[in-house]
């Protein structure tokens, strides 16, 4: 009688090869799933090297529609427009425009009122936005109190129309004025950016998935050469 059996020695391999391939499978489920997963990302423009609206007379400025132009560098969906805000004062509301020859047209999506606070304003749009990377689009706020102050940057452009608190023009109509700055503002995506030809999570995914392959095909070897012990 012929009976095969395994060392102490590969016993304890084996189940180190065991619970080895099963650590391996569930890294790789992981790293798969964090491969597909969606997290939030933000895109600016602007910056907060300066304050101040009142280059275009901030004691004017309330019941204005202001917007800077954002292009998009990703593709996704776009669920809240914010501005950062340096000195809260009153109520603000923040919307997206598509543009329309170099200027905000059709409204895409505006958000509620809501009480400025320091910092940043992220605002929910009332519906999600589809964007394009590389299509231009407008940001836009208005302010209910004269005393706001936003953070700017000296560069870019800026337009704005008169309108009064509550809503936003569609279309923004004829900007009644233009000036050489940009506000500082963001949008927040709820999806990720264009994915990389291979994500990065799937990639490690993949290729641990090919090291439990590897080492299955190893234990099926190993165990078709079994040590034999005759009786």
């Amino acid at each position: 009688m012929s009976t095969k059996f395994y060392s102490r020695n590969e016993m304890v391999n084996m189940k180190m090869v065991v619970a080895f391939v099963l650590a391996t499978l569930v890294i790789g489920f992981m790293c798969v799933s964090l491969g597909f997963a969606q997290p939030e990302v933000t895109e600016e423009i602007g910056n907060d090297s300066t304050t101040g609206m009142d280059s275009i007379g901030n004691a004017v400025m309330s019941q204005y529609a202001r917007a800077s132009n954002l292009t998009a560098g990703y593709w996704g969906t776009i669920t809240k427009v914010g501005v950062n805000v340096a000195t809260p004062a009153g109520n603000i509301m923040t919307a997206i425009y598509a543009d329309s020859s170099g200027s905000p047209g059709a409204l895409l999506a505006s958000s509620s009122s809501a009480a400025a606070v320091s910092g940043w304003n992220d605002l929910t749009l009332n519906i999600p936005v589809s964007v394009d990377a590389g299509t231009t689009y407008w940001l836009c706020f208005n302010n209910d109190d004269a005393n706001v102050d936003t953070y700017r940057d000296p560069d870019g452009i800026h337009v704005y129309v008169a309108w009064t608190y509550g809503d936003f023009p569609d279309p923004f109509d004829i900007p009644a004025g233009t000036r050489p700055f940009t506000q500082h503002m963001r949008v927040t995506y709820a999806s990720d950016p264009p994915p990389e030809p291979i994500p990065e999570g799937l990639t490690i995914g993949v290729m641990l998935l090919l090291s439990t392959v590897a080492v299955l095909v190893g234990m099926r070897y190993f165990r078709k050469r079994p040590k034999w012990q005759n009786w």
